[in-house]
């Protein structure tokens, strides 16, 4: 992808790799004897191979989010080399050396641990006790319908009022199972479900995503990325990014002045706290201009956050906005 608004910050990852690997490396002993008969070239690739998919996979939060972040575009810089490095020393033998690594870290539901079949995937414990939204449902802001009414159809809210933003699609409904899965990512540090949540965005933006010319990330106040060490709104754009190959603007959106948090607020006292709390960086005016931009967040509840930084999308003569959060809240009729 396209690094339009440079790179700053920096982070020495160098520290972490020695002590990554040798906590790994009774891991790479254990597999030897399986690739033996492969000789040494198997095994040298399979310790590379170990090392990447740990900074692929779970350890990339550790070494990403856990240091000091002083800019939330070094995030996604050093990822990318990360997955550079990975694409590159892929094995020839795939098959062999995968299915050893799947023995040594086997994939696990990333909501409560259990062994499961694919990596990124739900157990069906999991799966069932969420509330997915499918279609059919409202043309403009995703919220689902009981029976078939349509392609076009648009709920009673939208009918009476569109909203600013094109379209909106969400891959569950806001409710006790859904929350739980995202305060944990959003506050307890499990930003190595990103890459399952990445594959929930794509599926439940499907219809827009062909649409859509750049990703943008809902982006969180300098004050507020310190304390949290992460966007999870970046990372989830990021991983969208990745898999559907559409760029992203990391920081296409900026925060002017620092809100108090949502949770807790009726919809215009949210409306209120966010009014004019969002601006497009001026470096990216020009480019912005005339494009359809995917706005990605975690969770649209009353609409205010969303709404605020599509009017900051839409003054900057952006043409069109879609939206993609991993769930919605849906008022009870």
């Amino acid at each position: 992808m396209n690094q339009r608004g440079g790179t700053r910050g920096a982070f020495d990852i160098g520290i972490e790799l020695p002590a990554m690997c040798a906590q790994h490396e009774h891991r790479v002993e254990m597999a030897g004897g399986f690739l033996q008969p492969f000789g040494k070239h198997a095994h040298h690739t399979l310790q590379k191979e170990v090392m990447l998919r740990k900074m692929v996979a779970g350890t990339r939060a550790m070494l990403l989010h856990k240091t000091a972040i002083k800019d939330a575009v070094s995030v996604i810089h050093t990822m990318e080399v990360v997955n550079r490095l990975h694409k590159k020393t892929t094995p020839f033998f795939a098959g062999v050396l995968h299915g050893a690594l799947n023995t040594l870290y086997p994939p696990r539901c990333p909501a409560c641990q259990v062994q499961v079949e694919g990596q990124d995937s739900l157990c069906s414990t999991c799966f069932t006790q969420l509330s997915w939204i499918a279609s059919p449902y409202c043309h403009a802001c995703g919220t689902p319908f009981e029976f078939e009414v349509g392609d076009d159809a648009l709920c009673g809210a939208c009918s009476d009022a569109r909203p600013n933003y094109t379209a909106a699609r969400s891959a569950l409904v806001y409710d006790d199972a859904s929350r739980k899965l995202i305060t944990q990512y959003k506050y307890a540090d499990k930003t190595e479900r990103t890459a399952a949540y990445g594959r929930l965005l794509q599926r439940a933006a499907a219809d827009i995503l062909p649409l859509a010319e750049l990703i943008i990330p809902v982006p969180l106040h300098r004050r507020r990325l310190w304390q949290r060490k992460y966007n999870q709104s970046l990372l989830l754009a990021y991983a969208l990014s990745e898999l559907a190959s559409v760029e992203m603007l990391a920081d296409g959106l900026v925060r002017t002045r620092a809100t108090p948090p949502q949770a807790g607020l009726d919809k215009k006292a949210r409306t209120r706290n966010v009014k004019g709390a969002f601006a497009v960086h001026p470096a990216h005016a020009d480019m912005l201009r005339g494009k359809s931009v995917l706005l990605v967040d975690d969770v649209i509840t009353t609409g205010a956050t969303i709404d605020a930084c599509t009017q900051a999308l839409l003054g900057a003569r952006v043409a069109n906005v879609y939206v993609v959060t991993l769930a919605k809240r849906i008022e009870a009729t």
